[in-house]
C-alpha cells in the first residue's frame, strides 16, 4: 500500500533514469499496473488493495508484467524459495554509504510491512498521501524514522513525470 499510494515520494530516492529512463525498464512503477495503468486517488487503491481476497491475487495484480517491477513480489508465495521482496529500483552502485542508506530503507520497510496494523496505515495514506510537498523525508518522519529520513536528506532527486512520459512509457510496457 505504501508503495502504491506514496509512489511519488519513493521516487525521489532514484535517479530520473530509474523512473523514466531505460533503467525504468527493469523496474516498472507500481502505478503502471497495480493501479489499472492510470493512477488513482489514494482511497481508491486503498479500497482496491484492500478488496484482494488473498495475498495470491494481489500479487497476480500487483506483478503484471513479471518479475520487472520495483517491487518484486513473486517470491513470497513461493514455497520452495525463500519467501523475499526484491527491491528492483535503486541503481546499482558500490558506494558503501549509498548501499547502507538503502538496505536500512528496506529492512525498515519489512518490519513496517509486518507490524503496521492494516487500519493505522489506511489513516496515514488519506492523512498524508495527498498533501502538497509531502516528502519521503516527510514520510519517513511521520512513520517515527527521523534517522533514517536523516540518512537521505542530502539524496534526494527532484523531478516530475510529464504525462506524455508517462503514456511514452506506458505504450512501451504494453508492447512487452
Amino acid at each position: 500500500m505504501l508503495a502504491c499510494c506514496f509512489e511519488d515520494q519513493f521516487n525521489q530516492l532514484h535517479p530520473e533514469q530509474r523512473i523514466i529512463g531505460m533503467g525504468s525498464h527493469f523496474c516498472y512503477r507500481p502505478s503502471y499496473y497495480f493501479n489499472s495503468r492510470y493512477r488513482r486517488e489514494p482511497q481508491e487503491t486503498v479500497n482496491l488493495i484492500e478488496r484482494y481476497p488473498s495475498l495470491h491475487d494481489f500479487i497476480l495484480a500487483f506483478q503484471q508484467p513479471g518479475r520487472f517491477t520495483a517491487y518484486n513480489l513473486w517470491n513470497l508465495e513461493n514455497a520452495t524459495a525463500k519467501r523475499t521482496i526484491e527491491f528492483r529500483q535503486h541503481a546499482g552502485t558500490l558506494d558503501f554509504p549509498t548501499v547502507v542508506r538503502w538496505v536500512v530503507l528496506c529492512c525498515y520497510l519489512i518490519e513496517l510491512a509486518c507490524l503496521v496494523e492494516p487500519e493505522s496505515l489506511r489513516e496515514l495514506v488519506l492523512k498524508h498521501s495527498q498533501q502538497e510537498n509531502f516528502s519521503i523525508l516527510g514520510l519517513l518522519r511521520v512513520l517515527g524514522q527521523g534517522t533514517v529520513a536523516d540518512m537521505f536528506e542530502d539524496h534526494i532527486y527532484e523531478y516530475t513525470i510529464s504525462d506524455a512520459e508517462d503514456e511514452l512509457t506506458r505504450a512501451e510496457i504494453d508492447d512487452i
